[in-house]
């Protein structure tokens, strides 16, 4: 029997490697995938932008809200005198009453306001005031609150006969009635008003846009275009009708 002979010759077999893959097992790896670092780098860009616009808001909330309490809780309460009998120049006859101002800075610094070397700017805003005293008026002088001679103004003032009150504070705070009367240098309480007191026959009433004031008129809060008419005498004498507003002039 012929043996056959098999003749296996080795060739050599070129294999070729695709420029974007390689061969693992029988699988094929893909190069241009996003590798786990790269994702884990953006998720934590990802996250810092996010915290990053958090931390903007927070910051925005709280400057809102800084303002905000600045203008509400941190508004400054009047100073409340006990005995309104105590402060410098105080007149206490009858009208008709300048301005005091001999001792005008002694009253402010005794009610806790400034003297202030030019008018403020952040808060400005006018009240009328009317006054009734035996049925008569009783006028409100110009310059209550002005040193010319010392060079300086209240932040509650007036500038002319018109009975305009005007107040110009380079704060936002509380002012009232009381405070202007000291500033004035007029006795003024809730039963009196210079050498006025209410007795068996007169009273001393206050009323607000036509509404009465049952509280102390010392703590009336003054605020824009009020018209306040202070009253003085005899039932009989009140008028029938109350000033309940006021015409102010241009740019007041």
């Amino acid at each position: 029997m012929k043996r056959l002979s098999l003749n296996f010759s080795h060739h050599p077999v070129s294999q070729t490697r695709h420029p974007s893959s390689t061969k693992e097992g029988c699988g094929t790896k893909n190069t241009n995938r996003v590798s786990p670092i790269k994702i884990a780098l953006m998720n934590k860009n990802y996250k810092k932008g996010t915290m990053t616009v958090w931390v903007l808001i927070i910051l925005l909330v709280a400057i809102v809200g800084v303002i905000l309490y600045a203008k509400t809780i941190l508004k400054q309460s009047p100073a409340t005198i006990e005995n309104v009998d105590g402060l410098a120049g105080l007149q206490t006859g009858q009208y008709p009453w300048p301005p005091e101002i001999l001792n005008l800075k002694t009253r402010l610094y005794a009610i806790g306001l400034p003297a202030l070397s030019e008018e403020g700017s952040v808060l400005h805003s006018h009240e009328h005031l009317d006054i009734l005293i035996d049925g008569q008026n009783a006028p409100v002088p110009s310059e209550i609150g002005v040193s010319e001679q010392e060079n300086f103004i209240s932040p509650i003032h007036t500038h002319d006969n018109t009975q305009v009150i005007h107040i110009e504070s380079p704060t936002i705070q509380i002012f009232t009635l009381g405070q202007f009367f000291d500033i004035w240098g007029v006795k003024f309480t809730a039963d009196c008003i210079g050498g006025y007191c209410s007795s068996d026959d007169k009273v001393l009433r206050v009323f607000v846009n036509g509404n009465e004031i049952k509280t102390d008129p010392r703590l009336i809060e003054l605020a824009e275009h009020q018209e306040i008419f202070v009253f003085y005498g005899v039932p009989a004498d009140l008028p029938a009708k109350i000033p309940d507003s006021y015409t102010f002039g241009p740019g007041l």
